[in-house]
């Protein structure tokens, strides 16, 4: 790889994408820096990517533009993550609305989710947490629900004693995209096959959400 291919940024509007394609570049490209960015604002994010900021978008649209490249990483829907003996543990789904008024543990730089979040739950106190360390701490010390989504529960259902419950709004469901220009199909087009193997088991070890 040339010397300037050597490092990769992403722009991405959501955190578990954003995961997802820094294993894919780091096993195709093990010695490639990866620069990254996580924020709620997709016109923030566009604007950046235009500007040659970001190599790579990871967005919640595709972008139909005749020199960009749109391909689809995978729907992700939010859960509330409660304890067994929690109120809300019987249902087998709810709403913002049913939400709504419930205090809940965040953990921060979660992108889209956390503007949602704050949108749906304007009743709510949102716990949020800078500090991984003191987001976990407290979330083994408390009965505070969190929250999970269908791509982060196969690793956390193994080390906690959660019932997971799915939002059912239709804004607790996103469809992620990697967007790219079409003059980088060669290095980003093992994005298609690869996020299929993805080892979601293992989603941000060194972090949580």
């Amino acid at each position: 790889m040339k010397k300037n291919k050597q490092c990769i940024s992403i722009g991405a509007c959501a955190p578990a994408p954003l995961w997802g394609l820094k294993q894919i570049f780091l096993k195709q490209y093990p010695d490639i820096k990866i620069n990254s960015t996580i924020s709620e604002d997709n016109i923030e994010l566009i604007e950046a990517f235009n500007n040659h900021a970001f190599s790579i978008l990871i967005l919640d649209y595709p972008i139909n533009e005749k020199n960009i490249i749109s391909t689809k990483l995978f729907s992700e829907t939010l859960y509330i993550a409660v304890r067994p003996d929690d109120p809300l543990s019987h249902y087998k789904s709810i709403t913002f609305e049913q939400l709504n008024g419930t205090n809940i543990l965040l953990l921060s730089k979660t992108g889209y989710w956390s503007e949602i979040c704050n949108e749906k739950l304007s009743e709510s106190l949102m716990l949020v947490q800078e500090d991984i360390d003191a987001y976990n701490a407290l979330l083994k010390a408390s009965s505070l629900p969190t929250f999970r989504t269908n791509i982060t529960i196969p690793k956390f259902k193994k080390i906690e004693d959660r019932v997971y419950i799915p939002i059912s709004d239709k804004e607790a469901t996103l469809s992620f995209y990697a967007i790219y220009n079409k003059n980088d199909h060669d290095r980003y087009s093992i994005i298609e096959n690869e996020i299929r193997n993805v080892p979601w088991h293992l989603y941000r070890n060194e972090e949580s959400f």
